[in-house]
């Protein structure tokens, strides 16, 4: 652990911590470690925005979970999202061959250090061994497995059911999504409205056996739901059928129902409410590149 990294920027202190690592042997090539690292934050920054950053590889010479813990009370710019500073860095290494541990670990980092109060407070510490205290006094453990709350996307779209078919066309257009999810008043996850439905709002299944498509040339089939765009409630056209899983499903799950459904995402439900949202491209990156 290193306290106070202070007036350095991402790469130098991922550096630091690196050497700490290599000085106590957990790492052999200290410049192959760290390359390694700064590439897998150059994709895509590991900052939360609590504070927290969780820079990490996946590495062939590591043969366990390795960690190496920096804070900073001036903040460090790890390029996240809103524009914030990181406070606490926590470089993660995990072996090749346990594809889930980074996962586990993000996940249980992530639940010690959910508050910015909490990340701001151990930022303050002066003391490594104080800083080591924290994660004793939080009984920090890997969950048994990755869970499909670990691997959701918590941000999403979504609509309610008396929100108007207006709506709905608007996020698939100029949002360029697929599927939405359609809750009631409640928050309960009720349906699904997909770019297959519009589509086939607009162009009835008779239409694949007209011979002659002269009459439809204009695309008039579409002008009814221009019409009725705003008085459409979204609960009249939605489906009822889609795919979800537990928060607490093992993630491996979410992957056997995506295959097995032949859906481009599945729902996350914590007691009937929509939680969150795991498209196809969402698991691979979170499994194989996150």
């Amino acid at each position: 652990m290193l306290c106070r990294l202070e007036g350095v920027q991402r790469d130098e202190s991922l550096k630091r911590l690196v050497g700490v690592l290599a000085a106590d042997g957990k790492v052999k090539n200290a410049a192959e470690v760290l390359e390694a690292v700064i590439q897998r934050e150059q994709l895509l920054s590991t900052q939360l925005g609590v504070g927290l950053a969780v820079p990490h590889a996946r590495f062939g010479e590591t043969q366990e979970l390795t960690i190496a813990v920096g804070t900073s009370v001036g903040g460090i710019d790890f390029g996240g999202e809103p524009k914030t500073l990181a406070h606490l860095v926590v470089l993660v290494l995990t072996p090749v061959s346990q594809p889930a541990l980074y996962l586990q670990a993000l996940a249980a980092v992530v639940n010690l250090f959910s508050r910015k109060d909490v990340v701001d407070r151990v930022a303050r510490l002066s003391k490594p061994r104080e800083v080591w205290e924290v994660f004793d006094r939080g009984e920090t453990t890997l969950p048994q497995y990755v869970t499909a709350h670990d691997i959701m996307a918590a941000d999403f779209e979504h609509l309610r059911t008396t929100d108007y078919l207006e709506r709905a066309i608007d996020l698939l257009c100029y949002h360029h999504l697929f599927d939405i999810p359609v809750v009631d008043e409640d928050g309960d996850l009720v349906g699904l409205i997909t770019e297959e439905q519009l589509l086939k709002l607009a162009l009835p299944d008779y239409i694949l056996w007209l011979e002659d498509l002269s009459p439809i040339l204009q695309l008039e089939p579409f002008v009814e739901i221009l019409k009725n765009e705003k008085t459409i409630r979204v609960a009249e056209v939605m489906s009822t059928e889609f795919a979800s899983v537990p928060d607490d499903a093992p993630a491996i799950q979410v992957g056997r129902v995506l295959m097995r459904r032949d859906v481009r995402a599945v729902m996350v439900v914590r007691e009937k409410k929509l939680a969150g949202v795991i498209t196809v491209s969402d698991f691979l990156t979170r499994v194989l590149r996150k």
